[in-house]
């Protein structure tokens, strides 16, 4: 049977929680009927020996090429590859960074949206909103030294951290931006690639984007203190000019001293920008080298590569070999593939590998999870996850928190805490939360002048296909606000634009409000009759969100207003 994966969002893929410079192998592909996951013991890597200024050398045994290569010490014997992971280190697809020639192309992954899960009660343990500060900085520091120590991109300790510590779940951008300017490395990689994470948007709200002169900046700052993510970083920026001019010989610099070190991720992306993966020989010498010692970078873009070649099974068959050699967004990319109907013999439960994706703390399959686990009525594994993932850089988590928490409250729950989340979402580019947002400021505006800029935003959201811009279009023709007549005609219009877009309720709200009537608008009882006729043949449980409006006089998108 199918997992039901609600909402997905496949995303791109950015550099993320990762352990970069040590891929090992972790968790066996998941059978057909898969047993539960167990943690394995991490295989070390030894460092490789460090590529020249001018090429980088090759493996002892491998002859000599036009285009030299990182290398890394001979591989052990070949490891038996052990049961599902459950704490193994997040991975990622390696960045196509700007230096490369061309592009790998990567799995575009899409699934019919279906309307956001109900919201979800809060947990009734109240989160410790006085932690010892001494305890707290002592214990960030330390972790912080250890991501360094380690290489480590997986920020889930972090932010765990930072939620438990001080009730907040967007707390952990602030935290890490303070320590970068105090110059601790990690935070200032952190800080450098949330500044990437910025989305550009004109119209009648804009924002700005990213900075790319700062994020090289604390990239730069970073890389120079050993951190090997911020020197592959580097590259990237520098090899394709962001925030400053080309580069093509610094950016090699900076990958070849991040090989030299001991980073699985750089040697992909060198053996990438080497032209090693244009020819489809994944035999030679080595490409063989890095494959057998389980460079799941490399073998994320193998399967890229059989993508583009439109060979699903070889695509599978390499996704399936970096999933077990520990990368999250391979097993994340299986879950989206393996939930999409189809019905050949590639087919596979994805519950297994978003199980995985999860537990390596890969940003996106925390907010499914949570989602998951909203519509199983798990409130504290709800919050949990869709925390993290909002701490990770999720926005549509953001805008899901912020829904459960306008919804239903709790403790150290604000109206400001509210419009951050909101906010957030609405710059990460969640579409969504974008609609939301606006729908909020709507309402808030001290005048219609105001309420027009909101508007026109919501509008955009709506183009875009929004469930949310619909919803909250409806709502406010419905109800009134700043700028907008009570208009039910357009309410329902709008009601039926989002139900073409997979919302379930409109039917049974359009049945309420016209059997209730508005301003200027009387009320209809013999169509809201059939309107609920049809809501209710569609869907059963349309009776009961009818009776339940018309009980409460009224609807509204959202019942929580953001007021300055």
């Amino acid at each position: 049977m199918k997992l039901e994966l609600p909402l997905l969002l496949a995303g791109a893929l950015v550099f993320s929680s990762c352990k970069d410079e040590k891929p090992a192998p972790a968790e066996s592909a998941p059978a057909e009927k898969p047993a539960a996951p167990a943690a394995p013991e991490a295989r070390p890597e030894t460092p490789p020996a460090a590529p020249s200024s001018e090429a980088a050398p090759e493996p002892e045994s491998a002859p000599a090429e036009s285009v030299a290569e990182p290398v890394a010490e001979p591989a052990s014997e070949p490891v038996a590859e052990p049961a599902p992971a459950e704490t193994t280190a997040p991975a990622e697809t390696p960045e196509d960074p700007a230096i490369c020639s061309a592009s790998v192309p990567s799995l575009e992954s899409s699934l019919p949206a279906e309307p956001a899960p109900a919201a979800t009660p809060m947990p009734d343990t109240e989160p410790d909103l006085a932690p010892d500060p001494a305890a707290q900085t002592a214990a960030l520091a330390a972790e912080l030294d250890r991501m360094l120590r380690e290489n480590d991109e997986d920020f889930f300790k972090v932010a765990e951290m930072l939620t438990k510590n001080t009730g907040n779940w967007i707390s952990m951008d602030g935290v890490l931006a303070a320590a970068a300017e105090r110059g601790e490395p990690v935070s200032q990689y952190w800080t450098a690639k949330r500044e990437l994470d910025k989305r550009e948007k004109k119209g009648s709200v804009s924002l700005p984007g990213p900075d790319f002169a700062k994020a090289l900046k604390l990239f730069r700052a970073s890389a120079e203190r050993g951190y090997l993510p911020a020197s592959i970083a580097c590259a990237n920026l520098i090899g394709g000019g962001l925030g400053c001019e080309p580069n093509r010989e610094e950016a090699l610099r900076y990958l070849q001293d991040a090989c030299k070190k001991g980073s699985a991720r750089a040697r992909a992306i060198y053996m990438m920008i080497s032209g090693r993966l244009e020819s489809g020989k994944f035999d030679t010498p080595e490409m063989k080298f890095e494959l057998d010692r389980g460079n799941y970078f490399l073998e994320e873009l193998v399967a890229d590569y059989y993508a583009a070649q439109q060979d699903r099974a070889k695509h599978v068959e390499w996704l399936k070999r970096a999933s077990r050699n520990g990368s999250a967004s391979a097993a994340f990319r299986l879950a989206l593939i393996f939930s999409a109907e189809n019905s050949d013999d590639l087919s596979e439960d994805p519950a297994p590998y978003l199980q995985l994706a999860t537990e390596r703390h890969w940003p996106e399959a925390l907010c499914l999870s949570g989602k998951i686990a909203a519509g199983q009525g798990d409130a504290a594994r709800t919050v949990d996850l869709l925390a993290a993932a909002a701490q990770l850089g999720s926005g549509e988590a953001c805008r899901i928190l912020a829904e459960i928490c306008g919804e239903n409250g709790g403790v150290g729950i604000t109206p400001e805490l509210i419009e951050s989340l909101l906010q957030r979402s609405f710059e990460l580019g969640d579409v969504n939360g974008m609609a939301d947002y606006a729908y909020c400021r709507v309402l808030a505006a001290a005048s219609p002048e105001e309420a027009q800029k909101w508007l026109d935003l919501l509008q955009e959201a709506a183009d875009a296909s929004s469930v949310s811009a619909y919803k909250a279009l409806a709502s406010l023709h419905y109800n009134g606000a700043p700028g907008v007549e009570p208009n039910l005609r357009r309410a329902v219009y709008f009601l039926g634009e989002a139900r073409s877009l997979g919302y379930v309720q409109a039917d049974a709200i359009i049945a309420a409000i016209t059997a209730l009537g508005c301003k200027g608008a009387e009320p209809d009882a013999d169509r809201a009759a059939s309107y609920l006729k049809l809501a209710v043949k569609q869907v059963p449980m349309a009776q009961q969100w009818y009776d339940s409006l018309v009980q409460e006089k009224g609807w509204s998108f959202l019942r929580y207003v953001i007021k300055k």
